[in-house]
């Protein structure tokens, strides 16, 4: 199935973790050379479990999503975003958007992530039903309790690459919510099929549209293992800043901005 315009509505439960590199060269050796790095920059890892319209939006219809990332924070100028320079997503429309349109290295790999009890209604689970960014109150999972804990794993042709773990200890109040969304800054290269001019850019991109949910404080534990034609396990941990649980967080997804384009 071909992917539908933006925005694409999102509904999502989200494992991050914050850590520290055991080797820091390691962010720039991945990184694009164009963007600036901290010598000692703390790397994003997430699991997300998604469920999305495909900007589509036809009433009661959703794809499931599942997604293991790693990204540093970097600068392009005056702009601050995460380069997330490994993407694996179970969906193969959702990478096809990812990588053509918002210029993502987004590529296919077996993401598992723990199940979470449905939130009810009335009695009835609303797992079945499509819950947009714009719904006011809208929940798909039960809000977690504390000391539950969740893990995701990533596998590529059948090798484990990536774990993840968290406890949940306790939410995050609401006036310590108030944040930007993610915001993220790629290198999108895509060649023409003609040969006669290649896209070389470097974009921002940032959901238009954000509404939190939960945000849970969290212990968490983070693993990589070797596997042939990965280097995702140089990106191991040396310390373990901080780690969170992201419940019912709702995005309107689909738009950014080139800040530099050296198109050929």
């Amino acid at each position: 199935m071909a992917y539908g315009p933006v925005p694409w509505q999102m509904i999502a439960r989200t494992l991050a973790v914050w850590y520290r590199l055991a080797d820091p060269e390691e962010a720039r050796r991945h990184s694009h050379p164009s963007l600036q790095i901290e010598p000692d920059p703390v790397v994003r890892a997430r699991f997300w479990d998604i469920r999305h319209d495909a900007g589509r939006g036809w009433p009661g219809h959703h794809i499931e999503l599942r997604e293991a990332a790693v990204g540093f924070p970097v600068r392009f100028g005056e702009e601050r975003g995460d380069d997330t320079v490994y993407m694996f997503a179970t969906d193969p429309v959702y990478t096809a958007f990812g990588r053509e349109m918002m210029g993502w290295p987004v590529v296919g790999g077996d993401v598992s992530f723990d199940a979470a009890e449905p939130a009810t209604q009335n009695g009835r689970n609303v797992l079945s039903s499509w819950i947009t960014p714009q719904a006011a109150d809208g929940r798909y999972w039960a809000e977690p309790r504390p000391g539950d804990q969740f893990s995701g794993t990533l596998a590529v042709r059948g090798h484990r690459l990536m774990r993840m773990a968290v406890e949940v200890s306790a939410p995050v109040s609401p006036e310590e919510v108030p944040r930007p969304g993610p915001r993220w800054i790629t290198h999108r290269f895509l060649p023409d099929v003609t040969g006669a001019s290649t896209i070389d850019q470097i974009i921002q991109t940032a959901p238009t549209r954000v509404a939190w949910g939960s945000i849970w404080r969290a212990t968490g534990q983070l693993e990589f293992f070797e596997a042939p034609g990965s280097e995702l396990h140089y990106l191991a941990p040396r310390e373990i800043v901080a780690a969170e649980y992201w419940c019912n967080l709702r995005l309107e997804l689909g738009s950014g901005r080139i800040l530099a384009d050296a198109r050929r």
